[in-house]
Parts: structure tokens; sequence; C-alpha cells
């Protein structure tokens, strides 16, 4: 998950107000416009469709201009390519040079409508996901608490932290990480209360509320005094 992004999203004042799961909810309704590549298939049944395919096999038996008749041609014999896909779009969303040069002399010649044109660009668009995998509560709960007292998560070192801890039963998963005095103090928050925290560091820990680690963990006399046991 990416919690930077999911953070950002989370600041909008439309998810004050909701619950974790609401949040998630809302969250997962969210697509973005991506360019993909058309199939061929696709490309000749919105021709077919559209009335394009009949115009050009009307213009290819009338035409008299040698370059609309090349490009009419070239069109045509897209259903026999021996590859799969057109670019319409570059990934960066800018049209493609060769398939814009094509569009461009069929609509000057007057085979090819505007509307047609659309519906054939709009082939080269999918709606995706704003967040794949979908969001969760809990990835919901851990980005809103990601920044405690304005401190930003850092990527844990493998030898001195894990992701998850369990303490009589109960899983936490690490929302923040400090460094005090060349100590790594980890702070965790219980995945079914998420009241529980913990703090510590060395595998010693000491179970502190949301409220104490909200209000103190950015004060590090506070967390270093801690007794871990």
């Amino acid at each position: 998950m990416d919690y930077s992004t999911l953070r950002a999203e989370l600041q909008k004042p439309e998810y004050a107000n909701l619950s974790d799961q609401a949040a998630a909810d809302m969250l997962n309704t969210l697509t973005v416009q991506r360019v993909r590549r058309v199939p061929i298939s696709e490309l000749m049944e919105t021709a077919y469709r559209t009335g394009l395919m009949f115009a050009l096999l009307v213009a290819q038996r009338s035409t008299t201009d040698p370059m609309a008749l090349a490009v009419i041609d070239a069109v045509l014999m897209l259903k026999d390519a021996r590859f799969e896909y057109v670019d319409v779009y570059a990934p960066d969303g800018t049209p493609d040079p060769a398939t814009s040069q094509m569009f461009d002399a069929l609509c000057g010649g007057g085979v090819m409508i505007a509307e047609q044109r659309a519906a054939l660009e709009a082939l080269a668009w999918e709606s995706v996901p704003v967040f794949d995998p979908p969001v969760t509560a809990l990835d919901v709960h851990r980005a809103r608490d990601a920044s405690i007292a304005g401190t930003e998560v850092v990527t844990p070192p493998v030898a001195t932290s894990s992701e998850t801890l369990t303490v009589d039963g109960l899983v936490y998963s690490i929302i923040n990480l400090r460094e005090i005095g060349g100590a790594w103090y980890q702070a965790f928050s219980c995945d079914t209360d998420p009241g529980r925290c913990l703090i510590g560091h060395d595998n010693a820990w000491v179970a502190v509320t949301r409220a104490e680690l909200r209000a103190n963990w950015a004060t590090d006399a506070w967390v270093v005094s801690r007794e871990y046991s």
C-alpha cells in the first residue's frame, strides 16, 4: 500500500468525519484514467459499429487520391495484421504520431468524421482503481496515525525492527520508528484494538495509550524515560 498517497487523499475534508471503514469504502470507488494499447479486434469492431468501416470501403472504391487510398488500405489491412495492438496514445497521454497521422488523413479526406475518431480514441483509455490492492479499514487507520505528532514514518531497518509484533495473543503493526541516541524506538498499534499501543526497543516494550503516543511521540525525553521490560 502506498501510504504517502493514501495519507494525502485522507487530508481532504470529505473524509474528516468518516469512520475508517467508511473512508476505505469511499477510497475504493476512486478511479483514474490510464492509457492502454488498443486491441485491433476492438478497433475493427468500433469501426464497424460507427459506420467507419463502410465509409472506408466506399472510399477505397471511389477515391482518386493516391495518398488517401494508401491510408485507407493501411487501415483496412489492420484486420490481417500479425500484431495484436495499436498505440493510439503514448503512455504519457500524448497522441501516437503514426496513428494520429492516419486519423488526420482520414478526417481531412472526409472519410472519417469527428465522432468516429473520438470513438476510436476512447478505446485507448481505461479506468483503473487509484488504490490497488483495495484499501482496508486497517490501511486507513494506519495512514491516519502514520504521522504522529508531526513526525513521518521511516522505513524500519531490517536488523532492528519487524513489521508486526504479537503480545499476549494480540497482533500489533508498526506505525512509526525513531532513532534517539543511536537506538531505534518503535511504535506499534494493535490491529484489533487501536487504543492499545506499544513503544520500545531491543525487544523491550511498554504499553501506552494512543492518546499518550500522539501527545508525546515527538518528545525524546518521554520516549526514552519509559520503563521497558
